[in-house]
């Protein structure tokens, strides 16, 4: 594997959690130095995005980018949003 996904539950308690924070921290530090990219799974606020940027998480996914939606409406969205 070459990825490592933080659950959603330790995205949900970075902006109040010091603790969670710490161990993300680690985490990532400890991913990185193994040559794994990290994704923070359930991002939804642009708060919780700029903590987990700057932790160093290379990549987000969750409703902060988009919700889900059916293929073709994805496609639009896309060509809208992907320039």
């Amino acid at each position: 594997f070459d990825l490592l996904k933080f659950d959603k539950s330790f995205i949900d308690d970075l902006a109040v959690s010091e603790s969670t924070r710490r161990v993300v921290k680690g985490i990532v530090d400890m991913s990185k130095a193994l040559g794994l990219k990290v994704i923070a799974e359930g991002v939804e606020t642009k708060e919780q995005a700029e903590v987990v940027r700057d932790l160093g998480c290379h990549l987000i996914q969750g409703y902060y980018c988009a919700k889900p939606m059916p293929f073709d409406k994805l496609l639009v969205w896309m060509r809208e949003n992907l320039n």
